[in-house]
C-alpha cells in the first residue's frame, strides 16, 4: 500500500508543473522611485489563462507562475509608457527582480500623499 501512495504522489507531481512565486519591484529609472498602482497583466502563451496583480505602496508585486510555461508580462501605469516583456519556457526572473518603467515626457515627479 505504501508503494502505491508513493507512486500516486510521484505521478501527481509529474502531471502538474512546479509553481514558483515571483516577487518584484517596479521603479522609475530616472529617480529610482518605487511605483505603486502599476497594473500587471500576465498572459500565458498557448492558453486563455490571464493573471493579474498590482504593485503595493512600495512598488512590490507577487505572482505565482508555473515554471515550464511561456508568459507575456504587461505593465501599465498613469504617466508612464506601457511596458511588456516575454518570459520564455521557465526562464523566470530571479525571485526578487527589479523592473523599470519610463516616464512619459511632460510629467513631473509626483508623490501620492496618503
Amino acid at each position: 500500500m505504501n508503494y502505491l501512495s508513493i507512486l500516486l504522489c510521484f505521478i501527481g507531481f509529474s502531471i502538474f508543473g512546479q509553481e514558483t512565486i515571483i516577487s518584484g519591484t517596479i521603479m522609475d529609472p530616472q529617480n529610482n522611485r518605487k511605483l505603486d498602482e502599476v497594473s500587471i497583466q500576465v498572459l500565458e502563451h498557448n492558453s486563455d489563462n490571464i493573471f493579474y496583480a498590482e504593485t503595493n505602496q512600495q512598488g512590490i508585486f507577487n505572482l505565482k507562475l508555473e515554471q515550464s510555461k511561456t508568459y507575456e508580462v504587461k505593465l501599465d501605469r498613469n504617466a508612464y509608457y506601457p511596458t511588456s516583456f516575454i518570459i520564455e519556457n521557465g526562464n523566470l526572473p530571479d525571485l526578487k527582480s527589479t523592473f523599470y518603467m519610463d516616464r512619459m515626457p511632460g510629467y513631473e515627479f509626483q508623490a501620492n500623499v496618503r
